[in-house]
C-alpha cells in the first residue's frame, strides 16, 4: 500500500469511532510524531 492508501484507511478506520475532526487530530499529531514535544498531547488525543 502506498503511503497515502494507509492515511485514507487510518482515517476510514478512526473516523467513525473519534469523529472526522478528531481522527484528522490524530492522523496529524502521529504523522508529525517526531516533532511532538510531549507524548501527554498524542495520548489525550486517543482517549475515549
Amino acid at each position: 500500500m502506498s503511503r497515502q492508501e494507509v492515511i485514507d484507511k487510518a482515517r476510514d478506520l478512526i473516523a467513525p469511532v473519534m469523529g472526522e475532526e478528531r481522527g484528522e487530530e490524530i492522523l496529524n499529531a502521529l504523522l508529525d510524531i517526531e516533532k511532538l514535544d510531549d507524548s501527554r498531547r498524542f495520548a489525550s488525543l486517543l482517549a475515549l
